[in-house]
């Protein structure tokens, strides 16, 4: 999903494209929970449970440290001085590897759920009250605000921290990023600090602090590198962040069966799942990543592919089982949980490879010149 520069250590740099691979799979299962669509059935409620410990607690690991890792690229061969032409470099092109793929996209299944709800049988599928009563606000808002492939805003979010990225770079320089402590108090209260921002979408929260962090590390490299952090601590780390992402899930669903959509409790437990979930991370990549790996260069390429494509395709695929399965079996649950992410996988995978074969000169132009 990144582009890697030689100036990152060896070792690094592996880690980070292993990363990229396992985090991008993670998204997926992220996104392969179906307890929505078995919402009638309450018996069902301990695997549904399960589904989104699994989802929305491991794996939610992978957005903010795909934020931390957007971070440490963006700056990372930038020592102390950021000045305007860097900036206007980096701008131009994540216009080619962001803007260009993002509202290609976006624009894209736009038409084809227009499509879609021209036929009966299909209607079923598309469930947009924007497509439904699509007029030229609604379009924005789908084109923009609330995207059908709704994994994008993340693409999004990217750019748009990146238009600010010069404001990052001076508060992480010269408060060495003391800011940061300070900023957390946003992360807790957020729906309070319903700013807007960019026109129509609100302050990207997360994306801002994890993005710091990622170039806040960039900014102390060597630093970085001198640090010694011993395995042994993932004996505390994983029991404290198994224990955090069962709390976090156990508020969550209280939250739902009240009909309540935030908390505090809720805030607080969902920044400390994320924090240690991406140190525990890091350092189990780290004992099983060594120098010598090497990850085979084609499904590294292929990985933006397979996150751009698998939305909404699993999300169809979701509602097109389970509308021929209207009484769904706990094995059914279980099996199309984990087995439709690989199956997504898969056929993203090799329609990311026909895409470069036959049309080499569109793959580069839709993907960001990837």
């Amino acid at each position: 999903m990144f582009n890697f520069e030689l100036v990152i250590a060896a070792k690094h740099s592996i880690q980070i494209k292993w990363a990229v691979n396992i985090l991008t799979v993670l998204i997926l299962l992220l996104h392969s929970t179906n307890y929505f669509y078995g919402a009638g059935l309450p018996k069902y409620k301990t695997i549904f449970f399960i589904q989104d410990f699994i989802s929305n607690g491991l794996c939610r690991v992978a957005v903010p440290l795909f934020f931390c890792i957007s971070g440490f690229l963006y700056f990372h061969d930038i020592s102390q001085d950021f000045g305007w032409k860097s900036y206007i470099s980096k701008i131009k092109k994540r216009f080619f590897t962001l803007v260009i793929p993002y509202f290609f996209w976006t624009i894209l299944w736009v038409m084809v759920y227009f499509l879609m709800v021209q036929f009966h049988q299909l209607k079923a599928l598309v469930n947009n009250v924007f497509i439904n009563d699509f007029n030229v606000v609604n379009f924005f808002k789908l084109i923009y605000y609330l995207p059908i492939p709704y994994h994008l805003w993340f693409i999004r979010d990217l750019f748009l921290i990146g238009l600010i990225s010069p404001i990052i770079f001076a508060l992480n320089k010269y408060t060495k990023g003391i800011w940061l402590i300070f900023y957390i108090p946003v992360l807790v209260y957020k729906q309070i600090f319903l700013i807007s921002i960019f026109v129509l979408t609100e302050l990207p929260y997360m994306t801002i602090f994890f993005f710091s962090i990622g170039s806040l590390i960039a900014l102390n490299y060597e630093r970085v590198l001198k640090l010694k952090f011993s395995a042994n601590y993932l004996v505390l780390l994983i029991p404290l962040w198994l224990l955090a992402i069962y709390l976090k899930t156990e508020e969550f669903w209280y939250l739902k069966s009240n009909v309540v959509y935030y908390s505090i409790k809720y805030n607080i437990l969902d920044l400390v799942t994320n924090v240690i979930g991406i140190i525990t991370f890091w350092k189990l990549l780290q004992l099983i990543v060594r120098e010598d790996v090497r990850i085979k260069k084609e499904f590294l390429n292929y990985s933006f592919a397979i996150y751009v494509l698998h939305e909404p395709f699993m999300s169809i695929i979701k509602k097109l089982i389970f509308k021929m399965n209207s009484e769904p079996s706990l094995p059914f649950i279980i099996y199309s949980y984990f087995l439709l992410p690989v199956f997504v996988v898969i056929a993203c995978f090799f329609a990311a490879k026909f895409l470069t074969k036959y049309v080499p000169r569109l793959y580069t132009f839709i993907f960001g010149n990837r």
